[in-house]
């Protein structure tokens, strides 16, 4: 069963500057999504909010730009620490959907930093105006326990829940240069409590390796919360790394996993990915070449919540392999959808200006290519057109009643495509029993749909015989048989059309017309 994207809808092109991380929550029966603005100058980048419950026409609801009243960025002035806008979280804490948005920033101006918003208002409406500032945490900040926010080059975020407690866990670089994964206490946060930094641990160029850190995946296991975090080669170094920490909340203990799986030479990790169907979990992450010419993805399992090498590793895919095309694949995601599970690699460079779609086998991890679901400019199965994927950067699923969505960022077009994931079946022989005037066809993954014949649309089906000719069938709809056939006894007015098209038993007509 191929994976395929329909084109629904998308924003204007230019309507989103340089449109690069987003996150989806519902809220109040509506569906919406943060993107983020991933501009550095002072007093540009931020984020914005789209309504997407209909798919068709998503429509911004709110904007925010970087504000300032100097020269350097203020945590204590709102809306101050969005320039270089790049990653983004939303959840929802006593019913109040939240945002945190990341600042990947580290200069004289900008040392980067995160802030926490309610996107709602006095009334829980999410409008133009909704958006306020909670906290603002800039890097260095001091907590209690003479812990400093470590939040220069904030790489990426992530956010997990357990029981009454949301989690914030950071992977940045602090005062020293190094390396540091933070974890916090998201609640306390919103009410200002400078106990809110739980732990951190930072890089020792021993058993943890998180420098120049470049993407962040969590999981929960039982109560604990594991993260996977890869990263860039340093100025100077052939090496770059990956790295599996968990977090136990009732300790507040980080501790590393020694696993040190290393990079090829003169390659480096960036972004990653976990997938799980209850009883496995998988996880995958990707290593490019140092001069770009050439991306794998690596596919992992993790057994008690830490990705073990090179027991773990269960396969790869290549961008030199002519099934898949990775290009400059900065994030990655996984959807579930009619229980199959799959990876999603947007390609925001310029070879290839769409999405790739990787299959995952949940029994032992082997991946398995779909190729190309959307590319900027063409047109899908139905003949719509993917007009926004120039620049693909992020993308996030989501459902709409049965419709499984998902929602791509374009960084160049500075606009989202929508699109709606579907599953191709496949059709393989059909045998026609002149005597009777049944067709039989058989194929691959055909869908049995509510209500009564309406499976096969018998009017999409076309017949080739002699002399090439070529005849569209009348006759009614009919439901399939099982996966792999259905049956449609022809009408009058067919029978007599194929007597001349199928005029010999076999495979070929009477002129050889196969």
């Amino acid at each position: 069963m191929a994976l395929k994207a329909l084109a629904t809808g998308s924003t204007a092109q230019g309507s989103i500057s340089s449109a690069a991380n987003t996150s989806i929550f519902t809220h109040s029966s509506s569906t919406y999504a943060v993107v983020t603005k991933n501009q550095t100058d002072q007093g540009t980048g931020g984020f914005v909010i789209l309504d997407i419950s209909d798919p068709d026409n998503p429509t911004i609801v709110s904007e925010i730009t970087d504000s300032t009243t100097g020269t350097n960025d203020d945590a204590n002035n709102d809306w101050e620490l969005l320039n270089g806008a790049l990653d983004v979280e939303t959840v929802i804490i006593g019913g109040v959907p939240y945002a945190v948005i990341a600042q990947r920033l580290d200069t004289a101006s900008s040392a980067g930093g995160f802030t926490v918003v309610k996107l709602t208002d006095s009334s829980e409406n999410i409008t133009s105006t909704s958006p306020s500032v909670v906290k603002q945490v800039k890097d260095g900040e001091a907590f209690a326990g003479s812990l400093n926010a470590a939040l220069s080059n904030l790489a990426a975020i992530s956010t997990q829940t357990i029981g009454s407690t949301t989690y914030l866990f950071t992977i940045g670089t602090n005062g020293a240069d190094k390396g540091t994964f933070q974890a916090y206490d998201l609640n306390k946060l919103i009410s200002n409590d400078n106990t809110a930094l739980i732990k951190q641990i930072e890089d020792n160029d021993g058993n943890v390796r998180i420098d120049n850190p470049t993407d962040i995946a969590t999981n929960i296991v039982g109560d604990i919360v594991y993260a996977y975090i890869t990263s860039e080669r340093e100025t100077g170094a052939t090496l770059s790394y990956l790295e599996s920490l968990s977090f136990d909340p009732s300790t507040s203990i980080i501790s590393p996993d020694t696993s040190g799986i290393r990079s090829f030479s003169d390659w480096d990790f960036f972004a990653s990915a976990s997938i799980t169907n209850g009883s496995k979990l998988f996880w995958l992450f990707s290593e490019e070449k140092g001069d770009n010419s050439e991306t794998h993805l690596y596919n992992f399992e993790v057994t008690d919540g830490l990705a073990s090498y090179p027991a773990g590793y269960r396969d790869n895919v290549k961008s030199t392999s002519s099934s898949v095309t990775l290009d400059d694949v900065n994030q990655l995601s996984s959807l579930t959808l009619n229980g199959k599970y799959y990876y999603i690699a947007p390609n925001s460079g310029s070879t290839n200006k769409g999405v790739e779609a990787i299959e995952v086998n949940m029994s032992d991890g082997t991946l398995t290519s779909e190729g190309s679901i959307a590319i900027d400019g063409t047109t899908d199965i139905e003949g719509a057109t993917f007009s926004s994927l120039d620049g693909a950067t992020d993308f996030a699923s989501f459902s709409i009643g049965s419709s499984v969505y998902g929602l791509v960022t374009a960084k160049t077009d500075q606009a989202i495509q929508i699109v709606r994931l579907v599953h191709a079946s496949s059709l393989s022989s059909a045998t026609y029993d002149f005597s009777t005037g049944t067709l039989i066809v058989t194929g691959e993954d055909l869908l049995a749909k509510s209500g009564a014949n309406n499976d096969i649309v018998v009017s999409k089906l076309t017949l080739t015989g002699e002399g090439s000719n070529t005849y569209t069938l009348t006759s009614s709809n009919v439901e399939i048989d099982s996966a792999t056939q259905f049956t449609v006894t022809l009408n009058a007015a067919d029978q007599l059309q194929l007597a001349g098209l199928l005029n010999k038993d076999g495979t070929s007509s009477g002129g050889s017309t196969t």
